[in-house]
């Protein structure tokens, strides 16, 4: 049996900020396998050009990949948290 860790991506805010902006955001939550290094990606969770992805930075220093659960992060865009 597989074990998998979700992290999501519990963004209030961002919605309505973003979607003044034009940004749509994709995706919610992201699942890990148990175990696996976390890579995320801007442009796989914002519908952003790549060159403005370097604008978005996520916060995921509560996330224990080794460890089944559902962990919180933080996404900060053009200098903003969103929690």
């Amino acid at each position: 049996m597989k074990r998998t860790v979700i992290l999501t991506f519990t963004m209030l805010l961002v919605a309505a900020f973003l979607s003044g902006c034009g940004v749509k955001q994709l995706k919610t939550s992201v699942t890990v396998e148990a175990g696996d290094e976390l890579n995320l990606k801007a442009t796989e969770i914002l519908d952003i050009k790549e060159s403005e992805a370097s604008n978005v930075t996520f916060d995921v220093s509560d996330v224990d990949t080794n460890t089944v659960g559902t962990y919180e992060a933080v996404a900060t865009y053009n200098k903003k948290e969103y929690k």
